[in-house]
């Protein structure tokens, strides 16, 4: 069985499955914010903005979970919004594709191509 660890965006664009450049999203209705970030060539996600602010530091993360966790921490660094951070956040279930496809289900989508789920 793959891990998420082992298992990463770019096989996602190698399988044709996601492009590169494509709009993410995460709707975290909770605190009444959403996060936008773009699919790099090279499989990273750069964070673009929240509802809030344009991230500005030129965010790259290696994974969707990363990229959640470094998204909602930036915002929850604003004051008033603390309670807003996370430890752990499965970013293949939050991040959706323009069309709201969570990446999980691209994921599926590469496992059962490949024959490893049925």
């Amino acid at each position: 069985m793959i891990r998420n660890r082992d298992f990463l965006v770019k096989d996602l664009i190698d399988e044709g499955l996601l492009q590169a450049g494509a709009k993410l999203t995460w709707d975290r209705k909770e605190y009444g914010v959403d996060y936008w970030a773009e699919v790099l060539d090279t499989g990273k996600i750069k964070l673009l903005k929240s509802g809030i602010f344009e991230f500005t530091d030129n965010l790259t993360c290696n994974s969707p979970s990363e990229a959640a966790k470094k998204a909602a921490n930036t915002v929850a660094a604003q004051p008033g919004r603390e309670k807003e951070r996370i430890l752990n956040c499965n970013g293949w279930e939050k991040w959706c594709t323009d069309d709201g496809k969570p990446l999980i289900d691209l994921r599926k989508q590469y496992f059962v191509k490949r024959g490893i789920i049925g």
